[in-house]
Parts: C-alpha cells; sequence; structure tokens
C-alpha cells in the first residue's frame, strides 16, 4: 500500500503521539487523518478498478455467446440449404434422365412438359450448384477469420493481471481453429471434385448407352427392310418469330422438345426443307399426323418461292 498504515495503526499513532506530546497531537491527528483519507482513496480506487474488470469480463462472455449462437445458425442453415438443393438435384436428374431417354427413342409422348422443362434447366442446377459450393468455402473461410480477429482482440482488450497469458491462448486457439477451417475446406474441396468426376463417368456411360441403343436400333430397322412407314425429317427445321426472323436449321429432338413444351403455336410457319416454302404447322401435320412424329404434308407454294411467309 505504497508504505500508509492500516486504519488501525494510524489510530494507535495518533494516541502515541497524544499521550508523549500533547503540543503536538493536532499535528498529529491532521497527519493520521491525512494517511485515513489516502488510504480510503486507494481503496476507493481498486474496488473501482475490480468493477470495471467484472463488468469487461461478462461483456465478453456475453459477446462470445452471441458469436456462438450466430455461427450455430449459419452452419445449421448451410446444412438445410445443402440438404435442399442436392433433394432438387436429384429430382432433377431423375427428369432429365427419363426426358433425354424420351427424346432419343424418338417417343415424345413418352415424357410429360415437366420432364422437358427439368431437362433443359439441369444443366443451369448444375452450375448453381457448382456456385453455392464455392460460396460456401469463401463464407467458412471469413468465419475463421473473423474468430481469428475476435479471439486476438477480446485478449488484448483485458487489462488485469495474467492478461499476457491469456492472449497469447487466445491467439494459440485462433491459429488452431484457422487450420482446422483449412483443412476442412480442403476436404470438403476433394471431395466436391470426386463426386464431380464421378458423375462425369456416370454421365459418360450412360451417354454411350444410349447412343449404343440408338445404333442398335438403327441398324435392326435397316436391316428389317420395312416399307411404307417414311419417318419425320431428322434435320433442317426451320420457323420463323413472331418478329418475322427466321430461325435454324434445327433437328429434329430439339424441335420435339419445345413442341412438348408448348412453344410452337398452330399458325407458326415452319418447313424442315429449305426448298420449300414456310407452312403454318396445323398444314404440315394436318389430322391424323402427329406433329414432329409423321412425316409432314408437303405443301405446294403459293407463288414459286421457297422462302415464302417473310
Amino acid at each position: 500500500h505504497s508504505g500508509l498504515p492500516s486504519a488501525a495503526m494510524a489510530q494507535a499513532m495518533l494516541a502515541a503521539a497524544a499521550a508523549a506530546n500533547p503540543q503536538r497531537s493536532l499535528e498529529a491527528a491532521a497527519a493520521a487523518q491525512q494517511h485515513l483519507q489516502q488510504l480510503e482513496q486507494q481503496q476507493l480506487e481498486q474496488h473501482r478498478q475490480h468493477l470495471e474488470q467484472r463488468q469487461l469480463e461478462q461483456r465478453q462472455q456475453l459477446e462470445q455467446q452471441a458469436h456462438l449462437e450466430h455461427r450455430q445458425k449459419l452452419e445449421h442453415q448451410r446444412l438445410v440449404d445443402q440438404e435442399l438443393a442436392a433433394l432438387q438435384a436429384a429430382q432433377a436428374t431423375q427428369a432429365a434422365q427419363a426426358a433425354l431417354a424420351g427424346a432419343q427413342s424418338g417417343q415424345p409422348g413418352s415424357y410429360s412438359r415437366g420432364q422437358m422443362e427439368a431437362a433443359m434447366a439441369y444443366m443451369a442446377q448444375q452450375r448453381q450448384q457448382q456456385q453455392l459450393f464455392h460460396q460456401h468455402l469463401a463464407a467458412t473461410q471469413l468465419l475463421a477469420q473473423h474468430e481469428q480477429a475476435a479471439a486476438i482482440a477480446a485478449a488484448a482488450a483485458l487489462g488485469y493481471p495474467g492478461a499476457g497469458a491469456g492472449a497469447q491462448q487466445a491467439q494459440a486457439q485462433a491459429r488452431q481453429a484457422a487450420a482446422r477451417a483449412a483443412a476442412l475446406q480442403q476436404e470438403q474441396l476433394q471431395q466436391r471434385q470426386q463426386q464431380i468426376e464421378e458423375q462425369k463417368r456416370l454421365q459418360q456411360q450412360k451417354l454411350q448407352e444410349q447412343q449404343r441403343q440408338v445404333q442398335q436400333r438403327q441398324q435392326q430397322q435397316a436391316a428389317s427392310g420395312k416399307q411404307g412407314k417414311v419417318d419425320c425429317p431428322q434435320t433442317g427445321w426451320q420457323y420463323i418469330d413472331p418478329k418475322g426472323k427466321v430461325q435454324g436449321p434445327f433437328s429434329l429432338i430439339e424441335m420435339q422438345l419445345w413442341h412438348a413444351m408448348g412453344f410452337f403455336q398452330p399458325e407458326l410457319r415452319m418447313r424442315w426443307d429449305a426448298n420449300d416454302p414456310f407452312v403454318e404447322l396445323n398444314k404440315l401435320f394436318p389430322p391424323p399426323l402427329k406433329p414432329f412424329e409423321s412425316h409432314p404434308r408437303r405443301v405446294p407454294a403459293a407463288n414459286g418461292n421457297g422462302a415464302g411467309g417473310r
């Protein structure tokens, strides 16, 4: 206490001074009173510092608890989003495979409009999943950096004895957390790459198998020598859009997809041979012909112009 006497010692000094020298009793009393005031001020200052230290520790505990709850919410939301994306991707994959199989088999009626939409949205879904994955990696990295900065700041703010050791411990924990986050990111990246490679391999096998089946059907049809049935043209399809521009040429599969999705109105003019005029869809395939399944009806040009209708 910087050499200051205690309260009992100050009282004893005052009594001894009064007994030994009555003339100096007033001076001794004043000195003792001054010592007592200094002692009280020092005790009040120590009490104030202790209260400030307690308040700082309580505030840091509340901040750490709030940060932990926020992190748990983020992790829970990430898991929910990941499960939802996986479910949607699985549904889109099944629908796309069914649509692709129906299109390659030449049987447009074997798949629904929803399946056709899923087939066209499948690649967009894959790109979106890749973007979400990279965003998750970036968010995890930022979260680790935030944890490290919060731990270092909390340790540096401790001004009571032993704060140096607390800061070193907090810094060590922050480095360990950052190392774990980096290892987790690397592991997730490797797993995702393996999944992508496996999906590519399965899709390639599926495509090769479908191509083999198509070739077998073509060979069987050629060997059987069927007569009397003329298939719908496979290529050369063009149409005039609402703005009057010629679009194409497109393949039969593309036309089947768009027709199944309801993009073609009966009055839309189109053709499959560049030498023919553009004719309305309902005139190319009048009943009982089925659009893009039966062979289209040839309508002679009204003015002899093969690009008629522009």
